[in-house]
């Protein structure tokens, strides 16, 4: 056989391979990549809207489609585009979880990319009684008031905000009493994004 035509079948078997043996491209699609996660802490009840970046995060075909935190399922998932997806938490475990992004590609694991906190508590209020015209200064105790990175912390004494409000420390709140219609007792809560 001339030289010139065992080049030649050389050559057609190499650009064989490079096809996928029968002429079909190659899926060379990459799977998703986890660089962030915003925030990076919310409460253990779940709900905590994230946001995380990356790359190849798009299913780029129908198929398998997943974000876990702690292993549960993430809900209201909304895929921005390639590089950044919005999701909300489940209720977890309290301490650090994995976040984890799962494609028709392939999945990428962040370790540890999110933090469960407890949520804030009230112990008490002073003092426990005032006007219905509002504007009584009460100091409030309890916990989580600024620690694990809990955002903003909003005090309520039943359905209306605490006026003036000021987070003292991780322990103390203070501010004066909303107005209210009724002269019955009020719950007080304490709000955050740990809970």
């Amino acid at each position: 056989m001339p030289r010139s035509s065992i080049l030649l079948l050389v050559g057609f078997a190499v650009l064989a391979v490079a096809c996928g043996g029968n002429g079909s491209t190659i899926d060379t699609a990459a799977g998703p990549v986890i660089t962030s996660v915003e925030p990076a802490s919310g409460g253990q009840a779940g709900g905590t809207p994230i946001l995380i970046k990356g790359s190849s995060l798009s299913n780029p075909q129908a198929g398998e489609y997943q974000i876990l935190v702690g292993g549960q399922p993430a809900e209201d998932i909304v895929v921005i585009n390639d590089t950044e997806v919005e999701c909300t938490t489940p209720p977890g475990a309290m301490g650090p979880a994995d976040v984890t992004v799962v494609t028709v590609e392939g999945e990428d694991v962040a370790a540890s990319a999110f933090t469960f906190h407890p949520p804030p508590t009230v112990t008490s209020i002073t003092p426990t009684e005032g006007t219905r015209d509002g504007g009584v200064l009460v100091t409030v105790t309890g916990t989580g008031f600024t620690a694990n990175d809990p955002g903003v912390s909003l005090c309520l004494i039943g359905l209306k905000v605490l006026e003036d409000l000021t987070v003292v420390d991780d322990t103390t709140i203070t501010g004066f009493t909303p107005s209210s219609g009724t002269e019955v007792p009020k719950d007080v809560f304490v709000r955050n994004r740990n809970g």
